[in-house]
């Protein structure tokens, strides 16, 4: 099957200041916003990351004097076809509602060995389709002044273009109708691991405008810490949930102190130290691709059917899978959805949550030798440190006090909230989360995580 870029419609991809500040106020303008977003991010990071001749793109258009790159019509250049027609996929799932996430993954030609990959996370806000937005137009441009930064400044050497293919997966809504594929895409179930995965991961900024949220994420071996220090999380931030009655005041406390915060860490058994990130394996579960002509792939997930596969167990490896059957966490908290991955215990054959055990990044895990909590602590594992763990993941994954914090107590809520305080990600007199403090919060309390410069497992 052959295409080229000028039978395939896609719009203007020019950012201004007034489209921006559009994107704030109905449901309808803050999509066309996020759709402009998204083409240009999967431009630009096709412009960053592989050596596409110069005059395939007209240089030197900038939004604040950030530069970016838009395409040149009718090309045929094979990856600004398949931005074309990845684009068009994706920008037709996100009209209708049904994208939760698109992957752009940067492979190795002759092996299919993934070098790169970018995810693109999407939420709504139905609830205030047909209202007025409440967002600060100039915190939806810092945001994306920031990942167009982020974008601009990806690191390593260009991949030649005769070495690398472009795959791109789409992961769905849960009511996404099972009849429905975006255009160039064909569904795939078939299930494959990857050897030798991403094991640096760049935020690259979150985008809310109120009615919709964009959360964007880097994964390459390229990515080494000294380049992510300086990425640091933009400052866009989401209203927090009514908190309960406050307890007393925590004393404040400075950084080296919160250094030295014994009553936030428990002793960690040996056999949970993990090897060196840049000597280890590590597997996770994808979609097998599908060929579409061949030059270009393309894949789509359905969340749904897989969540329902893992359920039933005939995918038991799959970590997308409800937590109410949990016996052995050390969370006790039975309620948890999918967001918070599961692995099984090399002791108990138990399912537990990494998060509870002090892993970021499941993948970070050997399967063969992981031990939970539950079988390895000599004294009672800590269910505090488990909690604030869970509420620390969750609060960067949603931006805002995570929805976990309703399997709290009341009395186990208000202690986690203080400790949020303690170490500076909330305040008591504010709205915002500090994105900083957060991160240095997470990388304290995980054990793949630990001596890093920033978050990656």
């Amino acid at each position: 099957m052959s295409t080229t870029s000028a039978c395939i419609e896609f719009p203007s991809i020019i950012i201004n200041r007034l489209e921006v500040q559009n994107a704030i106020k109905t449901f309808e303008l803050s999509k066309k916003h996020l759709k402009r977003v998204t083409k240009l991010a999967l431009l630009n990071i096709i412009n960053r990351r592989i050596q596409i001749p110069d005059n395939e793109f007209i240089e030197k258009l900038a939004f604040d004097e950030v530069p970016y790159f838009v395409f040149k019509r009718k090309s045929q250049n094979r990856f600004i076809i398949a931005h074309h027609k990845y684009g068009t996929g994706v920008l037709d799932a996100l009209e209708k509602g049904f994208l939760r996430q698109w992957d752009l993954i940067i492979v190795r030609k002759s092996t299919r060995e993934p070098l790169e990959s970018y995810s693109f996370k999407y939420k709504y806000n139905f609830e205030n389709e047909g209202e007025a937005g409440t967002r600060d137009p100039e915190k939806v441009r810092a945001a994306l002044l920031h990942m167009l930064d982020v974008i601009k400044r990806l690191p390593g050497d260009k991949w030649p273009e005769s070495e690398v293919d472009l795959l791109c997966d789409i992961f769905y809504q849960e009511n996404t109708p099972t009849t429905y594929e975006p255009p160039h895409f064909r569904p795939n179930t078939e299930l494959k691991s990857l050897d030798h995965y991403f094991i640096h991961v760049l935020p690259m900024g979150r985008i809310n405008t109120g009615f919709h949220k964009l959360i964007g994420e880097g994964r390459g071996w390229n990515f080494e810490p000294q380049m992510m220090a300086t990425s640091t999380p933009n400052p866009v931030t989401t209203e927090q949930e009514p908190r309960d009655e406050e307890e007393p005041q925590p004393m404040k406390m400075t950084q080296d102190s919160i250094e030295k915060m014994p009553e936030f860490m428990e002793e960690e058994p040996e056999s949970l130290e993990i090897e060196s990130p840049a000597t280890k394996k590590l597997q996770i579960i994808n979609n097998k691709r599908s060929t579409i002509d061949p030059i270009v792939e393309n894949s789509s997930k359905k969340a749904k059917s897989l969540l329902n596969e893992s359920i039933d167990g005939k995918n038991p490896e799959i970590a997308s899978v409800f937590s109410q059957d949990l016996e052995n966490c050390v969370c006790e908290w039975r309620n948890l959805d999918h967001t918070f991955q599961l692995i099984n215990c090399s002791n108990c054959s138990e399912p537990v949550h990494a998060v509870c055990n002090g892993y970021f990044y499941s993948k970070a895990i050997d399967k063969e030798t992981f031990i939970c909590l539950t079988c390895s602590s000599i004294n009672k594992p800590n269910k505090s440190r488990a909690h604030l763990r869970l509420v620390l993941y969750g609060t960067y994954y949603d931006d805002r006090e995570p929805a976990v914090l309703r399997n709290a107590k009341k009395s186990e809520r208000r202690a986690l909230l203080n400790k949020l305080e303690t170490y500076g990600i909330i305040q008591p007199d504010s709205i915002q989360i500090d994105g900083k403090a957060l991160e240095r919060a997470i990388m304290r309390n995980f054990i793949d995580l630990q001596n890093s410069a920033h978050l990656h497992p």
